[in-house]
């Protein structure tokens, strides 16, 4: 038994190492930018992804989602020397809430791409607009309407409440909508 457990702590030790790499090796683009992470901040961003890990219950199998915000957040005009490290892990852990929140509906990338367009966007850098706003209102839209978009025509109404002060549930067949 203690020789399973070491042989694990070995290739945990060694994938971790493989993410640190994966992840310091971004500096490469990200320096263009005059952005560039220590081994300090790798270790920060890891541990940060390890622990929104744990409490959105989820799992990573493979390298994980780190280096793709770090390469699409990297060019943002609201990033400096001084809150990127800090902004990476804030992001690392809003994606993770998100992909819960928006029950996997939505791929890796895309989420990526919206979190990085909104954030550029109306929300001029804000991590808080970002997660309260636009974030919260995609993931209010999948739930209810299929789509991460309102849509221009939606084929139901929301969920209403009655006159009696009970809420109403709609269902179409694929989704349970319920106003809170």
């Amino acid at each position: 038994m203690d020789g399973l457990l070491s042989l694990l702590e070995q290739t945990n030790d060694r994938l971790a190492q493989k993410n640190a790499d994966a992840i310091l090796d971004t500096n490469s683009i990200t320096s263009q930018y005059g952005l560039t992470l220590t081994r300090e901040d790798v270790v920060k961003l890891l541990n940060t992804r390890d622990r929104a890990l744990m409490e959105n219950d989820r799992i990573e199998i493979g390298q994980g989602v780190i280096d793709q915000i770090i390469l699409a957040f990297c060019d943002s005009p609201y990033l400096n020397c001084t809150n990127y490290a800090d902004t990476l892990c804030a992001l690392t852990e809003l994606f993770y809430y998100m992909k819960n929140d928006t029950m996997d509906q939505m791929p890796d990338d895309e989420l990526i791409h919206r979190m990085k367009d909104y954030f550029n966007g109306e929300d001029r850098g804000s991590l808080e607009l970002l997660a309260d706003r636009e974030l919260e209102q995609m993931a209010r839209n999948i739930r209810a309407y299929g789509t991460p978009d309102l849509p221009d025509e939606p084929d139901q109404e929301p969920v209403k409440v009655d006159d009696s002060g009970e809420y109403l549930i709609e269902e179409d067949g694929k989704w349970r909508t319920l106003q809170l």
